[in-house]
Formats: C-alpha cells, sequence, structure tokens
C-alpha cells in the first residue's frame, strides 16, 4: 500500500508541476498578446497620422488636377517676344506719328531731304 501512495504522491507533483508549467507559459502568452495588441493599436494610430498627410496631400493634387491639362504643353518662355526671334519678319510699316522708329521703312518711307 506503500508503494502506491508514494507513485501517487509522485503523480500528484508531476501534475502540479505540469499545472505550474503550463500557468507560467498562459501568463506569458497573455503578456505577448496584450504586447502585440498595444504595437497594433500604436501600428494603426501611426497609419492614421499617414493616411491623414497622405490625404491632404490628395487633396492639394485634386485642386490642381485641372492643372495637368498644361503639363503636357511645353512651358511658357519667359521673354515671349523673343520666341519668333529667327523668324523673318514682315517690313514695318509707316507706324504712329510719333512712331518714327517705322519710318524708315516700306512704301510710306518718310522722305528725308537733304539741303545742299
Amino acid at each position: 500500500m506503500s508503494q502506491t501512495s508514494s507513485t501517487d504522491d509522485e503523480q500528484l507533483m508531476n501534475l502540479d508541476k505540469l499545472h505550474r508549467d503550463i500557468m507560467t507559459m498562459f501568463t506569458t502568452l497573455s503578456n505577448q498578446v496584450n504586447q502585440a495588441k498595444a504595437d497594433m493599436q500604436n501600428l494603426n494610430q501611426t497609419i492614421a497620422r499617414l493616411n491623414i498627410g497622405q490625404n491632404q496631400k490628395n487633396s492639394v493634387h485634386e485642386r490642381n488636377s485641372d492643372k495637368d491639362e498644361y503639363e503636357e504643353q511645353p512651358p511658357r518662355r519667359a521673354n515671349r517676344h523673343r520666341r519668333n526671334a529667327n523668324v523673318d519678319l514682315p517690313i514695318p510699316r509707316r507706324g504712329h506719328v510719333n512712331n518714327r522708329r517705322f519710318d524708315n521703312y516700306g512704301p510710306n518711307a518718310r522722305k528725308t531731304v537733304f539741303l545742299a
């Protein structure tokens, strides 16, 4: 009878040790789960902040989306009057009376009289 009681005691000791091991594993797992939940919450907050920034960029892009039509055109030069500098210009006609620059060219050119 004493042998059975000793084996029962050993089994109880083993069961108690197994129970303690299971409980420590459970506590470590629950701690890891809680830590993972906290990490997920931090990640969600970070993603929400990044999405807010992205939405602001998108709204600026949507406001400027009508400018996309003009991006295909070449950029305009600052010196628009030089754009046709290498094109043959027509002979200027006589301009305004005060605009003597054009009075030397064309069929209505001002006749200069040289007195001897």
